[in-house]
């Protein structure tokens, strides 16, 4: 580690960010849970029926590597003892569970969208 990435991390542990940082890391943390926050290029208005394939294919690609995560984490969490599960469950578990509920929300969405659009597919 050079000598930046190593004060980061002792002030990570220390709970000593800089301002910056940590509202950079809730604003991610918020955007990671939030079913109204959009990925870049996302456009809910779009007319078009190839985008909401392409959001379909996006979500769905992301939805399964959320919920892989989440079962290996799950696993993982059942091998640790008593007070590190309770940590485990109540932080990483019920962040991930957030962000799958957030990443099929927003599948179920484009999938109705698409359902919407399939009349403008050209013949």
């Amino acid at each position: 580690m050079d000598g930046q990435q190593s004060e980061f991390a002792m002030a990570a542990t220390k709970g000593d960010l800089p301002g910056d940082a940590t509202l950079a890391i809730e604003r991610t943390a918020s955007q990671a849970v939030d079913p109204a926050h959009l990925l870049d290029g996302e456009d809910p208005d779009t007319l078009q029926p190839h985008d909401a394939d392409h959001w379909i294919r996006v979500y769905s690609e992301l939805l399964a590597f959320k919920t892989s995560l989440l079962e290996r984490a799950r696993q993982l969490a059942e091998g640790t003892g008593d007070s590190a599960h309770r940590e485990i469950a109540s932080t990483d578990l019920t962040v991930m569970d957030a962000q799958a509920r957030k990443l099929r929300h927003r599948l179920e969405f484009w999938r109705r969208r698409g359902r919407e659009l399939e009349g403008r597919r050209p013949s």
